[in-house]
């Protein structure tokens, strides 16, 4: 997903850490510059890689998975399909919604919708048509501040008036009102700015601020080998913490209001991560404030905090 989707947290960090506000030795300005450069979408100096755009809804099933559970009746998944809307924090291109959105259903491993392979062809359009014809009241919002999405893509749902995808970029989330977004079923955040923000706590405020009363929010922390990470482990960690990153994630978000929470680790893949489901129960949503003390760049980088308060 698009990694630039930072809000405006560079921006506020680069002020903190410039006032001397707790920040320990091991953050540095440079650090801070190379993963600016970074999300300016120069690449990934440490394996040479461009970020992933283009992950798919069954992506989004995998990494967001509880451990143990059938993909297809996963609580993402079942959430995804009761959802009447869905905001993505770091769309890249904005497959994974327009997925839910055109494919007939939801499949399995081979999950490959002919809506992607069909871009130069009438499928699209006849698709795209037929949907404006249904009675399907879905609507779609995806966030990316770099233009990810194909421009024949991009022309087609135009071309055709296509409504329910919504594709913003060029904004950070901090930077749209309430009433330009609105308030959603679902909201996700992979590998957007839940991984790469400094501030991830306001990330999660402004996240949950968008969900209904009832809604819910998907995300995760992942575990980098350590050629990604310099010295490897969670790209998320509190101080003084236990090696036990579930409980530390607990422990945070149990201090908050309004939202309840479910965290569960998923070290059945490669790289094992924590899936993270919030529950919007009231608007008075408060996230413990965090402070960040260490911010060592990467891809994502690594991040840890203490708990204010």
């Amino acid at each position: 997903m698009d990694k630039k989707l930072l809000l405006r947290p560079l921006l506020s960090f680069v002020l903190t850490f410039a006032s001397g506000m707790g920040l320990h030795a091991q953050t540095s300005a440079s650090e801070v510059q190379l993963s600016r450069d970074m999300v300016a979408n120069k690449g990934d100096e440490l394996t040479g890689k461009r970020y992933n755009t283009g992950r798919g809804l069954y992506d989004y099933a995998q990494i967001l998975i509880s451990e143990g559970m059938d993909i297809l009746n996963s609580p993402f998944v079942l959430d995804v399909r009761k959802a009447n809307s869905w905001l993505d924090i770091g769309a890249g291109g904005m497959n994974a919604q327009l997925d839910w959105l055109l494919a007939p259903s939801f499949g399995g491993v081979d999950f490959l919708p002919m809506w992607r392979v069909s871009l130069t062809s009438d499928y699209l359009k006849t698709l795209i048509q037929q949907k404006k014809q249904s009675q399907d009241s879905r609507v779609a919002v995806g966030i990316s501040v770099e233009n990810a999405m194909p421009e024949t893509l991009k022309n087609a749902l135009a071309a055709e008036g296509y409504s329910s995808a919504t594709y913003l970029t060029g904004k950070y989330l901090e930077d749209y009102t309430d009433s330009e977004l609105g308030k959603f079923d679902l909201v996700t955040d992979v590998y957007g700015a839940v991984s790469y923000a400094p501030q991830i706590d306001l990330i999660f405020l402004k996240a949950i601020e968008h969900l209904k009363i009832g809604g819910r929010f998907y995300t995760h922390i992942q575990y980098q080998d350590s050629q990604r990470t310099r010295d490897g482990g969670w790209n998320f960690k509190l101080e003084n913490e236990s090696v036990d990153q579930v409980k530390s994630v607990k422990r945070w978000l149990e201090k908050g209001e309004c939202i309840s929470s479910f965290i569960q680790l998923n070290d059945s893949t490669v790289k094992p991560h924590i899936t993270i489901k919030i529950e919007k129960k009231c608007d008075a949503v408060v996230i413990p404030a965090l402070e960040l003390i260490q911010f060592k760049n990467a891809s994502p980088p690594t991040r840890v905090y203490r708990i204010n308060g």
